[in-house]
């Protein structure tokens, strides 16, 4: 690495860290700053494993609640210190993005994917949160990078196998939506792995079983629990089947949902049944709505397609330039009011000013990994690596495609995305650069 590559990473490490101790330092007047719906039961669940040794949750995987138990009420830090571990572990994942982008391709590529995710608004939000993204998507990328490199180098043994699945395996337990990764890797082997037809097969089969096992063991324990087969209890098919029936009666979402569960705790109680019989019942019901009204239920897929890749969290955003920390007295203040309402005039131009910075920055990643595809004819790399790399990508975004999706669920698919993005940029570079040295001989 010369000079200038190992100054403009230094730069690019030391932004990404600012953006987010600025955040941080931000939340940490107020530590309810790092609170979001979903971190209570984060917290909550990570109480009862260290003080009882019990998981009560079947919406939730272990991971995270533990994570947050072993540092809270083992080490008993607090939810500020716990934000500034995952900072640490987004610029982990920065750096690990800049060193896989430039083994896969060249400096330029991973400089220019380093900046994406290092000026990435929704990484900087999600990393001070009380949310599992960040700690997921720093495993998530670790792993891709390590199934690659072994890839490139030509070692997929028997050990390196047992290794990664068991990887992808411990990822699900971070976050459920990592169950679909091993069936796409799969059909990624059969597509790209090349060895004797006995090895392949084997080897194939042992990822899937590995990976799978982590999961299944979660199934049977929750079995054991409920009496049912599930590895966690999801309400999104009954969420998007609200949303169409919503649509369709043109009733506003929330009165909707309320009518759902009155008329979910009545079925309780006219058929006797428990609540796990219930979710099962409201499951099927919601599945055949979502059938029976097609083109709403694609629809409601679009929708949830541009909210996850061009949401820009701005809620998060108006929380961070508009929450002020006061007594209730200082609003009956006039000196207070007219100081507040100047504060908000310069604060409105910092928010356009970061709206638009966001907007661009969505713009140049998308137009990066359009570049890639314009020019993939003529793309100097490995075509099988971009293929894991969307692969990987549509297995964590397709069960995204729904009235639930938002910018938040793209912080996984960040790290993935710069990476396509940089590769994109940087062969159009290298494309240009030749094209200028055979023109000038």
């Amino acid at each position: 690495m010369n000079v200038k590559s190992t100054a403009a990473l230094l730069l690019f490490l030391i932004i990404a860290l600012l953006l987010r101790l600025g955040v941080w330092l931000h939340h940490d007047i107020n530590p309810e700053h790092f609170i979001r719906p979903d971190s209570h039961s984060y917290l909550s669940l990570g109480a009862e494993l260290m003080e009882q040794g019990t998981f009560s949750d079947f919406f939730r995987t272990p991971v995270y609640p533990l994570f947050l138990g072993i540092l809270i009420n083992k080490v008993k830090t607090t939810v500020s210190y716990v934000v500034l571990l995952q900072i640490l572990l987004s610029l982990s994942t920065v750096f690990l993005v800049y060193k896989f982008t430039k083994f896969i391709s060249n400096k330029i590529c991973a400089l220019i994917a380093c900046f994406f995710l290092a000026t990435d608004a929704i990484s900087v939000f999600s990393c001070n949160l009380i949310l599992s993204e960040t700690i997921f998507t720093f495993v998530l990328v670790l792993l891709v990078n390590l199934f690659l490199v072994f890839f490139i180098k030509n070692k997929i043994n028997n050990q390196v196998i047992l290794f990664l699945a068991s990887g992808f395996s411990f990822l699900s337990l971070i976050r459920s939506i990592a169950i679909f990764i091993p069936f796409f890797i799969f059909l990624w082997m059969l597509i790209s792995y090349h060895s004797h037809t006995y090895k392949k097969i084997f080897i194939i089969t042992l990822f899937i079983l590995i990976s799978s096992f982590l999961p299944l063991v979660w199934t049977v324990k929750n079995y054991a629990a409920t009496g049912q087969f599930f590895f966690i209890k999801s309400n999104l098919l009954e969420y998007r089947a609200v949303w169409n029936l919503s649509v369709q009666t043109g009733k506003p979402f929330y009165e909707v949902q309320r009518r759902w569960e009155f008329e979910q705790k009545e079925w309780m109680k006219t058929n006797k049944k428990n609540y796990f019989d219930m979710l099962s019942f409201y499951k099927e019901k919601a599945f055949v709505l979502l059938l029976n009204s097609p083109a709403l239920t694609i629809r409601q897929a679009g929708e949830g397609f541009v909210k996850l890749y061009f949401g820009i969290l701005n809620s998060e955003i108006n929380k961070m330039f508009y929450s002020e920390q006061t007594s209730s007295f200082e609003y009956f203040n006039l000196t207070y009011l007219q100081n507040y309402t100047h504060k908000i005039k310069k604060k409105k131009i910092l928010h356009i000013l970061s709206i638009a910075f966001i907007v661009i920055h969505l713009i140049l990643l998308y137009f990066g990994i359009l570049l890639l595809f314009l020019k993939f004819k003529n793309f100097t790399y490995n075509k099988y690596i971009v293929l894991f790399i969307l692969l990987i990508i549509f297995s964590l975004s397709f069960p995204a495609f729904g009235a639930e999706a938002s910018g938040r669920f793209r912080v996984p698919l960040s790290p993935l995305l710069v990476i396509i993005s940089g590769m994109g940029w940087g062969n159009m570079v290298h494309l240009n650069k030749n094209k200028y040295l055979r023109s000038s001989i």
